[in-house]
């Protein structure tokens, strides 16, 4: 399952803003399953940052998932650029790294690196984000987008570099 935040949704004292974030530009899907074993999805272009943030979250019960422990990953354009080559079916497979210290690209000081990786499978695209701390411990949660998810994701992604390039 997958939505756009509408703005329309909302009265117009928050219309487009929630918490500081601009939710006509947030991409969300949901992956539920019976085993509680699901995850969801988000991707949030901040047009101000130059960039598009990937987040993940686990799956707490039947409709809830876990946003207060995501993980989080800042695509910036190049980035986006490799996940678009994918999507497009030039590459099998982006590998997208960061050290937060060569680049402010983590989500929280302790985090001593990032890594992304979108594959394209048999049956759609597999999205695996990892996060390992400081202290050697590895975070790490997936999600699968089907076909038709994967275009929206294309066409926002596209959208996006038109906006941050202003073309």
């Amino acid at each position: 399952m997958r939505c756009f935040f509408r703005v329309g949704d909302m009265d117009t004292k928050t219309a487009g803003k929630i918490e500081g974030k601009n939710y006509e530009s947030i991409l969300k899907f949901y992956k539920p399953n019976k085993q509680m074993q699901g995850s969801a999805c988000q991707f949030d272009f901040a047009p101000e940052k130059q960039a598009v943030f990937f987040e993940i979250g686990k799956q707490l019960e039947e409709r809830k998932f876990d946003w207060a422990n995501k993980l989080a990953f800042k695509m910036a354009d190049v980035d986006i650029c490799k996940i678009l080559l994918v999507l497009k079916g030039r590459s099998k497979l982006a590998n997208l790294f960061h050290d937060p210290g060569k680049g402010n690209y983590a989500s929280s000081e302790d985090t001593k690196n990032n890594a992304l990786v979108v594959q394209k499978g048999d049956f759609g695209y597999f999205f695996k984000l990892s996060q390992q701390t400081k202290d050697g411990k590895v975070n790490a949660m997936q999600i699968s987008l089907s076909e038709d998810e994967a275009l929206l994701l294309e066409l926002m992604l596209e959208e996006a570099i038109r906006k941050i390039y202003k073309w």
